[in-house]
């Protein structure tokens, strides 16, 4: 598939598609659940690990140019990092007044800032929403992740 990384990006999406469909699947079979070891426990955490072990493993070698997904506590801890570095920055510089100069890697902590904002951002919009949706909706809210997966899935097989 190496030569055709569109083929390839929509089969992963189809297999991550199959799996989060297996997961609901096993959700609606196990439930209710007894207890973290119930066999229908098991097989539903089984397919969601799948799930996320497929998109985890599909960003670096199939999306070169797209930031990692599914490394939050380093994106976050980055953030975090860059956002003290700006502050501290922002300080120093205004603590030298118009003739003091700041370091000159705060252009490209800046930069790696601008870069992670937009996932730490649509990581916590989508945790709420997921939360929401669970709230409102039940179970059958792990279709809002199958839905556009698939989609996506059969939009890089018509277009590979």
């Amino acid at each position: 598939m190496r030569g055709r990384p569109r083929a390839a990006l929509a089969w992963s999406l189809v297999v991550e598609c199959l799996l989060l469909t297996g997961f609901l699947v096993s959700l609606w079979a196990g439930a209710p659940f007894r207890g973290p070891g119930t066999p229908g426990a098991i097989t539903a955490l089984l397919f969601g690990m799948a799930a996320m072990g497929v998109q985890s493993a599909l960003v670096r070698p199939l999306m070169r140019d797209v930031a990692s997904t599914n490394v939050m506590t380093t994106n976050t801890t980055l953030l975090a990092i860059n956002a003290a570095e700006i502050l501290l920055g922002w300080i120093e510089r205004r603590n030298a007044g118009s003739t003091g100069s700041f370091k000159p890697n705060y252009a490209l902590v800046h930069n790696e800032f601008a870069a992670l904002l937009p996932l730490g951002l649509g990581f916590f919009v989508g945790t709420a929403l997921g939360a929401i949706a669970y709230i409102n909706v039940g179970m059958p809210c792990v279709l809002f992740a199958i839905i556009p997966i698939g989609s996506l899935a059969l939009w890089y097989m018509r277009r590979s």
